[in-house]
């Protein structure tokens, strides 16, 4: 909690528009295992969330917390920029609870605590793996934007004008 003046200051809520996965525990995150070869079983807590509108790009990708504390990010890690649906990075958070890093004997966290040490596998498959759980929630994120542009497009008059006027059309040029 944060106070100011004895009042305590209450954050604002975000206003996502679309969280993944949608099997999240009470505390809003999902559990999710990584397997790393002579290590063992990572395992974590994340989300994946889309804002209504663009993140700042200082504040876009992944966030990862030890205990309670940012460890790393935000970042949008390994996303390649040529992936389809890109520019939905400029609305998505992801925050990742590692707290098993924060308690293991080797040192993972830098002392600044503004990264993670990539000089290791433990940190170099987490990213991997955080990276492939953001691409596929930006693949949610592009079938949700579909789903929204067609209900706008039924409801608008216009979109139905036009939807009248494509039915008429030959069945191969329709979908185009």
């Amino acid at each position: 909690a944060i106070y100011l003046n004895n009042e305590i200051i209450e954050a604002e809520a975000p206003d996502y528009v679309l969280t993944v996965p949608k099997n999240l525990d009470k505390d809003g995150f999902a559990k999710h295992s990584i397997e790393i070869e002579d290590v063992g079983v990572v395992n974590i807590r994340y989300f994946v969330s889309f804002r209504r509108k663009p993140l700042p790009a200082k504040k876009r990708g992944a966030r990862v917390y030890c205990n309670n504390r940012l460890a790393a990010g935000p970042s949008l890690l390994e996303l390649p920029t040529g992936m389809h649906s890109f520019h939905s990075t400029d609305y998505m958070e992801c925050i990742v609870e590692a707290d098993e890093l924060d308690r293991a004997g080797v040192d993972f966290i830098n002392t600044n605590r503004s990264e993670l040490r990539e000089d290791t596998e433990v940190v170099r498959e987490l990213y991997r793996e955080i990276s492939l759980l953001m691409k596929s929630a930006i693949s949610d994120h592009a079938k949700y934007k579909v789903e929204k542009a067609e209900e706008e497009l039924q409801k608008d008059p216009t979109g139905q004008m036009l939807n009248k006027i494509i039915s008429t059309l030959p069945r191969k040029q329709q979908k185009n």
